[in-house]
């Protein structure tokens, strides 16, 4: 067994290496080799202390006892090591209890394998990639969770993988977020969400769906900016997109159909679209000032609120207030296309709960829309309505015309002319002619109201002339009347009637040449109150009576004759009337 052991110094009992049990005070073994011990080695002392200068080792061969330290009480405090020194277990380590570490915990990259619960602060990298492999095919392969509370969960369930996220999700914080990037399967395709740009960027592939809001709908509470075109169906052949700058055009079925540019809405291609159709008719149309609706492929406009054809415009005109139609240089023509008895009607009719009914207005201009002169003259056709048939050259049967006769301030005259054919050849049947009326070329009737409003105290000085009348040369007069319309102002006013081949002559003055044709001074006079000759009386007391002369007046043939009112019998005084008007009305025949 080696060497027998030597006692330098002893205390109390003596120690037998061979004894079972070695009991002693204090021992000092001086050792040049080893000591063994084959039974127990037990202490009972307060300190044990095992120093070596070089190696100290505690083994034993018993795989089943092993060797225990500080098991034999509870709670024992056990330090291995000093406060540099590294503590190396060269096999496997189980700890039953609690382990606190208060240092730095190296694995030295070696797995950690069947952990329970592990409560920390923080992990951190040691310079190299950190992996978390997770067990395959398993609904719940990693949770992150408060409690039972899931917040994430990592399924790797075979061909469902995914990451489950049960909470919301926050990058970043207020006024200071972060970029978000989700990529696609197509290099180059991502999802962006930039925060400095405050700016969410899809980033597809052309002609692909990069955005698709299967049910729901998308509110926007400021701009939408569309650089491409938004597709309206599920074939994408209907759509709305900027086809140019500045220019909006409408797809459907795979065709341009529709544009909206800043001025003008319109069809691709031209008389493309209709606007409205036989089932679906469209509301009113409201037209603002100076705008017009236009036909054909002429499209001159003129300035008004219009329907407006190659060759005439429907409208409103400043010029008149009110609807116009411009025919320009054709005819307006309403037909009745079913054969219908006394169709197309024209109807104009006035609602107005009073007096006032509608009327027809033909005018005439002599230029339009600023032309420098632009009102009729003289003789001007104002307008008329020709009735003619309609199949072949609309040969006119009877016509209605009016025109001009004088267009002075004050002063203006017109006239209207009935013609109806007769054989192949017009007859202008009936004229009238500013309170004249011819019937065919011979025959006339004048009808005049004329104010009188001068007196002289001198026979046969004119008053007035009666405007626009004169007869012809070798006319003959068959019929002479006078009606008092309105009494004079005055006591004393008493006329005749009487023509001269001079026209112009002024009130007061002489008339050159007077025949007088109704008066006291014409036998065949008659009048109201008397069958003997008399002056025409406008006194107050003779209003509404009548002076009639049937006499037969022949005109020479050498000049035309001019009609006045004159005074009578040299007794109404110097003051003019204020008040009187006397209706003239002469039968002649003659051509005029």
């Amino acid at each position: 067994m080696g060497r027998q052991i030597r006692r330098q110094k002893t205390s109390g009992h003596a120690v037998k290496a061979t004894e079972k049990h070695a009991e002693v005070g204090e021992l000092d073994f001086s050792l040049g080799s080893d000591l063994t011990v084959s039974g127990a080695l037990v202490s009972d002392g307060s300190n044990i202390s095992l120093d070596s200068t070089s190696t100290l080792n505690i083994d034993c061969s018993n795989t089943s006892n092993g060797i225990t330290i500080g098991t034999a009480t509870s709670g024992i405090p056990i330090s291995i090591g000093h406060t540099t020194s590294v503590t190396t277990v060269n096999d496997n380590l189980a700890v039953t209890g609690d382990l606190t570490v208060a240092g730095t915990t190296s694995f030295s990259d070696i797995s950690i394998t069947n952990v329970g619960d592990v409560a920390l602060d923080s992990i951190s990298a040691d310079g190299t990639q950190i992996d978390i492999t997770l067990t395959d095919n398993n609904a719940a392969a990693l949770e992150i969770k408060e409690g039972s509370n899931a917040y994430m969960t990592f399924v790797t369930t075979n061909s469902g993988e995914k990451v489950q996220i049960d909470k919301p999700i926050v990058v970043g914080g207020d006024g200071t977020g972060q970029d978000v990037t989700f990529y696609s399967g197509t290099a180059g395709d991502h999802f962006v969400w930039d925060s400095s740009e405050e700016k969410l960027t899809i980033t597809g592939t052309n002609s692909q769906t990069a955005l698709d809001i299967a049910d729901g709908n998308v509110t926007i509470a400021d701009d939408l900016a569309v650089a491409g075109r938004i597709d309206l169906d599920e074939d994408n052949d209907t759509s709305i997109r900027a086809s140019a700058d500045d220019v909006i055009t409408f797809e459907v079925a795979g065709s341009d159909e529709l544009s909206l540019s800043a001025t003008a809405l319109y069809p691709a291609t031209a008389k493309g679209l209709d606007l409205g159709s036989a089932t679906n008719e469209l509301g009113n149309v409201y037209l603002g000032s100076g705008k017009h609706i236009q036909f054909g492929d002429t499209q001159a406009a003129w300035g008004i609120d219009s329907l407006t054809t190659s060759n005439a415009t429907l409208g409103y005109s400043s010029d008149y207030s009110a609807p116009v139609l411009d025919a320009k240089s054709t005819s307006f023509t309403i037909i009745s296309s079913t054969g219908t008895a006394n169709k197309p009607e024209l109807v104009i009719t006035n609602s107005t709960n009073g007096h006032g009914g509608g009327f027809l207005s033909f005018t005439k201009h002599r230029g339009w829309g600023g032309s420098a002169n632009r009102a009729p003259i003289a003789n001007d056709t104002l307008g008329g309505i020709a009735f003619m048939e309609g199949v072949s050259d609309y040969t006119p049967y009877a016509e209605i015309n009016a025109s001009t006769v004088d267009v002075t301030d004050d002063a203006e005259s017109g006239a209207m002319k009935f013609t109806v054919k007769n054989t192949g050849v017009d007859n202008d049947d009936l004229t009238l002619l500013g309170g004249q009326i011819s019937i065919g070329s011979g025959k006339h009737i004048i009808a005049i109201d004329q104010d009188i409003r001068y007196a002289h105290n001198v026979d046969n000085t004119v008053i007035v002339e009666l405007p626009g009348v004169v007869i012809p040369r070798a006319a003959i007069i068959t019929s002479v009347a006078a009606v008092v319309r309105t009494a004079s102002n005055l006591g004393t006013h008493l006329v005749n009637i009487q023509m001269s081949a001079t026209s112009g002559t002024g009130a007061d003055s002489a008339i050159a040449s007077g025949t007088e044709l109704l008066g006291a001074g014409v036998a065949n006079t008659d009048s109201t109150d008397s069958t003997s000759a008399e002056d025409i009386n406008l006194a107050s007391a003779d209003e509404h009576e009548v002076w009639v002369c049937r006499d037969t007046v022949i005109n020479p043939p050498s000049a035309d004759q001019y009609v006045y009112i004159c005074n009578a019998e040299g007794g109404n005084g110097t003051t003019d009337s204020t008040a009187g008007t006397l209706t003239v009305i002469i039968e002649y025949y003659g051509y005029k």
